[in-house]
């Protein structure tokens, strides 16, 4: 029924909430130590980031963390899995659990499981600006469905809603809805995780999906590099339309197992 966790500093906000939703029972009281260095100086995202888990105390916390977590972190890739600190989560998907699992709270249910999916990391603006949607609980819905959507016909519908109500999107709102595509894209073809780290394209496939190295090395010749399950491409091998071409790359390199 106790968590210590040391250095606190360091780990991401929903991170610091998730764990401290792992101990304690209803009808047992829990306690949670996050300890951080005094003697080091914090920076201001720090100290609000432990500001706001020691204020997130009553049932439904959640949401006032995910909302708080975008406050702290910006608008930026929503759906990428890069968090500040030595470790990383899920991004988006987290947002949209932690906002689950406080509607199940307050409701008395047991928080259900998440079903895995593709995880889309990429150096893209892709946020719902304020100035398209104003109304933060509709913002928030529209976040969630977005995380929910699993199917291109979906992700149609939902470019054909916005369209209609809110008008023609903006860039970040455009890039947005083109991550949730790929992302759907991706789980579908068996990729786990997409992201660009050190100037190299990272493509993560299921145990089992199999590489076409084939494929690769038309394409890449031996600067395309596979080992376990992961592709590594360079990113200067794509041209200015990138994001398109590794849209249109994915179906060609894998192949079930």
């Amino acid at each position: 029924n106790t968590i210590i966790v040391n250095n606190a500093a360091y780990f991401g906000l929903a991170q610091l909430y998730q764990l401290r939703g792992r101990v304690g029972r209803a009808t047992q009281q829990a306690y949670s130590y996050f300890l951080y260095n005094k003697d080091a100086k914090l920076t201001p995202i720090q100290e609000k980031r432990l500001r706001a888990i020691f204020e997130a105390t009553e049932l439904g916390a959640g949401f006032r963390i995910a909302m708080k977590d975008l406050e702290i972190r910006g608008a930026g890739n929503l759906l990428g899995a890069e968090q500040s600190g030595f470790m990383n989560s899920v991004g988006f998907d987290l947002y949209c659990k932690l906002l689950a699992e406080a509607v199940q709270e307050l409701q008395g249910k047991q928080a259900e499981a998440v079903t895995a999916s593709a995880s889309v990391d990429l150096p893209l603006d892709s946020y719902l600006p304020d100035e398209y949607i104003g109304d933060r609980t509709l913002k928030v819905n529209f976040y969630q469905r977005l995380a929910n959507l699993n199917r291109a016909e979906q992700v149609d519908a939902m470019i054909a809603e916005m369209n209609d109500r809110f008008g023609e999107p903006p860039p970040p709102v455009q890039n947005l809805l083109s991550m949730v595509r790929l992302k759907v894209e991706a789980a579908a073809l068996g990729f786990e995780a997409i992201s660009l780290k050190d100037n190299e394209l990272v493509l993560t496939v299921k145990r089992t999906i199999v590489p076409n190295r084939i494929a690769l090395y038309r394409r890449f010749r031996n600067e395309a590099r596979v080992q376990q399950g992961v592709i590594r491409i360079p990113r200067r091998l794509f041209g200015a339309n990138w994001f398109e071409q590794l849209r249109e790359l994915l179906p060609a390199i894998t192949v079930a197992a």
